[in-house]
């Protein structure tokens, strides 16, 4: 969901990205050769039943994250987590999503509009399981939307930082 927007993933027609064909399998556009990442980047669309045709180029902004080495690497459940996430710029008034996942396939997720304290509390840690490592996901995305023959398309840039922490 972005914003209040709903979505659904359906066929663009003929798709190119700086001039790589995509293929449009299980929902998803995905290219079997490497593709050019150059910026600015070029979106080349055939008209399909629910997209028009267009043609669009953009400069994406990424955010930039160097709180990376910040980030805590264990954790007594029983405390909860608390920790400041800092490093965050270029985020364009966009939120970023943390989700923490455990071995026992138990995950706590969060919402934050960017740099700030976060907490995992000791009852949204019950499920995780101790003496295992748990992963945190902080995932930066942007969106950038547009209105294509009355049709409105997001294009999204996304970063994923990764990290372990211990769980006892």
């Amino acid at each position: 969901m972005i914003g209040s927007l709903n979505y659904n993933n359906v066929s663009a027609g003929n798709v190119s990205y700086n001039d790589s064909f995509l293929y449009f399998t299980n929902s998803a556009y995905s290219s079997y050769f490497p593709v050019n990442m150059a910026i600015p980047q070029r979106w080349n669309l055939s008209q399909s039943a629910y997209i028009p045709a267009f043609t669009y180029s953009f400069n994406p902004f990424f955010f930039i994250y160097t709180g990376q080495a910040m980030l805590p690497d264990t954790c007594v459940k029983g405390n909860g987590l608390t920790f400041n996430l800092s490093g965050i710029s270029n985020n364009g008034g966009n939120t970023v999503s943390l989700s923490l996942t455990g071995s026992s396939s138990a995950t706590a997720t969060k919402t934050i509009s960017g740099n700030g304290t976060v907490t995992f509390t000791p009852a949204e840690l019950n499920n995780f399981s101790v003496n295992a490592n748990s992963y945190l996901t902080i995932t930066l995305t942007n969106y950038e939307i547009e209105t294509f023959g009355g049709v409105v398309i997001a294009f999204s840039n996304v970063i994923s930082h990764y990290t372990c922490i211990w769980m006892k």
